[in-house]
């Protein structure tokens, strides 16, 4: 018996080589996907029946609906041959593809609710929506511990799951919100989202791509109960004028989801800090956990400034970068900072003065408010 191999691709700066091979094996195929990957070697091997590889391979190439029912297979089945072949010619994990489709959907989602509003009132009322489950998620998934993602992107386990997290908490969760609350959908909307939402976290644990500690499913059903009612009349207030306080408080959501994207990221793809306040043992839970705290600051320092009336608007910019350095100094002189790369200073320096740039005309739209176009 001879093996017969299909090469698909290699990437050189990943080394990564990726190899399919079907073997005869009794009345069965194999169906074996082997990628060696920066992370190491990847191996996967599963028994399918011809039959059903032919099923899928007809459903995947729209000559058959994919459905369970209809492939007598189940979902756990279907995601295991479809991340074999996924794994086979990209290189890439099969959990990943399932996170990867999900935003793709909701991505689109949501470029067409923005391009049917364009209205910056819109993109604002996303990133209240974005900012409200990062503070919910900051207490019950990175202090508290409730589940992890499993998307299988990235060497590091805690900073994988956490990519795994933007994609509910950044993309997908948020996209339905905006839709609820632009639109003002009414309860029977707001159940099936919620049904939806279920139904795809249950899909995600059956594969295993997903786990649960102490959280339940019900526990998510149960917040987005509260959670998207509450967005959904948050637009319609956040449409009218608004000044002091209320155009603080608005503010700090908007920018929330700026600053805390933009802290996470250069850490849990490249490794460009650590903090290490010892909160935990494990330093990417104490880099995580630190990082949330960090970035509220900066973004509640950049909102006081956006609130104060200076003849010089230079003088707000210095402020800033100046109470960044001296909390920089700080922090590495107690040595809970600790930058692995040499641009890593810079960018958390320089960044947070983008976010006062944009924080600007997010208030002068705030301050004017809209007419309501439901």
């Amino acid at each position: 018996m001879s093996d017969e191999h299909a090469t698909f691709g290699q990437d050189k700066a990943l080394k990564r080589a990726s190899f399919v091979t079907l073997l005869p094996c009794g009345g069965d195929l194999l169906l074996r996907a082997q990628g060696i990957t920066s992370c190491g070697l990847l191996l996967d091997v599963h028994f399918v029946d011809t039959l059903t590889l032919l099923k899928v391979t007809m459903a995947l190439l729209g000559l058959l609906p994919m459905t369970p029912f209809l492939l007598n297979i189940t979902p756990l089945k279907i995601g295991t041959i479809m991340g074999t072949i996924f794994r086979g010619v990209f290189g890439v994990s099969s959990n990943s593809y399932w996170y990867l489709g999900l935003s793709f959907i909701s991505i689109i989602l949501l470029v067409i609710v923005f391009y049917r509003k364009r209205s910056l009132h819109t993109y604002l009322q996303f990133f209240i929506g974005v900012e409200l489950l990062y503070i919910i998620e900051a207490v019950i998934y990175i202090f508290l511990g409730s589940y992890e993602y499993h998307p299988k992107l990235l060497c590091n386990r805690y900073y994988d799951s956490h990519l795994g997290a933007l994609t509910s908490n950044l993309i997908s969760i948020p996209s339905l919100a905006l839709v609820l609350s632009v639109y003002q959908l009414g309860w029977l909307w707001i159940v099936g989202f919620i049904a939806l939402l279920a139904g795809i976290e249950w899909l995600f644990v059956e594969l295993h791509i997903y786990s649960l500690h102490w959280w339940r499913i019900g526990y998510t059903s149960l917040g987005l109960l509260f959670y998207f009612p509450l967005i959904k009349k948050i637009y319609p207030w956040m449409l009218k004028a608004k000044k002091g306080v209320s155009r603080a408080f608005l503010l700090f959501f908007c920018l929330g989801p700026l600053s805390g994207t933009a802290q996470f990221l250069p850490f849990m793809l490249f490794s460009s800090r650590v903090y290490r306040p010892g909160w935990f043992s494990d330093p990417a839970y104490d880099t995580s956990a630190f990082g949330i705290v960090y970035y509220l600051s900066v973004v509640l320092v950049t909102t006081l400034l956006l609130m104060v009336s200076w003849k010089y608007r230079w003088i707000k910019y210095a402020c800033l970068e100046t109470i960044l350095i001296i909390a920089t100094l700080l922090l590495k002189r107690n040595g809970i900072l600790i930058s692995q790369v040499w641009w890593d200073v810079y960018l958390y320096l320089l960044f947070p003065l983008l976010i006062l740039m944009i924080g600007k005309t997010f208030g002068k739209h705030l301050a004017r408010g809209e007419t309501p176009r439901f």
